[in-house]
């Protein structure tokens, strides 16, 4: 990175358009340029960069299926002609549409500022898969990764969807439940009420099935926390990852030894 004296040379052959009759700007436009060159935003890159591996999988699954002239398509139109062939599944599909939308933010948008509620509400929206395994805490990278993954095993199914066939999703799902343990996206979503970062989800409960979990969690970058209040049935309760089938009261736990 060249140092703080170099900058400013740079900024004066950017910025001189003094001879050219046309006024300089005065909103720091260069200045934001050279901190964009010199400092890339890592959000900015990330989605640019993995962006490009999902289309790359696009392509390839395109012409696996017999879709000839791919280079001609726009991103949307490769991910719906995918969608509507029932080759990708509904979340899936959602993920690369956020993927996409968010990469038009930092493609269209120069202030960063202006990009970043439009983004932290793109990212809200999209899911990590409750059973992909990964150590990666950056939940819009591993989004990606679980893109990119299930569009490889996509492709190397000849153009199905792997959740058709033995796909290691379940098995993972199989082996928490048999340790006693559920995953948040198991509840089905009755009511959700945001307000900046703060959201408040009514959940049905995955164990009785007839009673409500409420949960509030804080998203605020560099803060995560989570207020959980268990099953108003059967208690059922669990920390910021998981459900803890052992919570909730003898007779459901019970039942579910029983099913397992």
């Amino acid at each position: 990175m060249p140092d703080e004296e170099s900058r400013p040379v740079i900024f004066a052959m950017l910025s001189d358009s003094r001879n050219s009759g046309v006024a300089i700007p005065k909103d720091g436009i260069y200045g934001r340029l050279l901190d964009e060159i010199f400092e890339p935003n890592p959000l900015r890159s990330h989605v640019i960069t993995l962006h490009l591996y999902v289309e790359y999988w696009l392509d390839k699954i395109l012409k696996c299926i017999g879709i000839s002239n791919v280079d001609k398509f726009t991103f949307n139109k490769k991910i719906n002609c995918l969608n509507e062939k029932g080759v990708i599944e509904e979340e899936l599909f959602n993920n690369i549409i956020a993927i996409n939308r968010l990469r038009n933010v930092y493609a269209h948008e120069l202030d960063l500022e202006e990009a970043n509620s439009k983004v932290m509400k793109l990212l809200r929206e999209m899911k990590v898969d409750p059973y992909f395994m990964s150590t990666d805490d950056d939940h819009f990278r591993s989004i990606c990764l679980q893109s990119m993954m299930l569009l490889e095993a996509t492709f190397a199914n000849g153009g199905k969807s792997p959740r058709l066939t033995d796909f290691p999703h379940d098995k993972v799902r199989d082996r928490l439940f048999k340790e006693g343990r559920l995953h948040w996206q198991e509840c089905e979503i009755l009511d959700k009420e945001e307000r900046g970062y703060i959201s408040k989800y009514k959940l049905r409960c995955p164990l009785c099935h007839d009673g409500i979990i409420e949960r509030e969690k804080d998203s605020t970058p560099g803060f995560k926390e989570s207020d959980i209040w268990p099953c108003n049935i059967c208690s059922l309760s669990g920390s910021r990852t998981y459900l803890e089938l052992e919570s909730a009261n003898s007779k459901y736990k019970n039942q579910n030894n029983e099913e397992a």
